[in-house]
């Protein structure tokens, strides 16, 4: 699976916007609940830490969805 996400890292501007987006995946593949970003968050356990930057990944960063597939 991480060999396909590597795939992606070309789209992405910057290797951390890429390693959040990385981990936001592997959340909504592992949480069991509704497929919404804070299940995701909190399924890669990091429910207590800052959240501003996953959402600003999906809203404001520069990467078009379609250089994913």
């Amino acid at each position: 699976m991480d060999s396909l996400l590597h795939q992606w890292r070309p789209a992405f501007p910057q290797q951390r916007t890429f390693d959040r987006v990385r981990r936001l995946t592997y959340g909504l593949l592992f949480c069991q609940q509704r497929h919404l970003t804070s299940t995701a968050i909190c399924a890669t356990g990091r429910q207590f830490q800052d959240w501003s930057g996953d959402y600003r990944v999906c809203s404001r960063s520069p990467w078009d969805s379609h250089d994913l597939f």
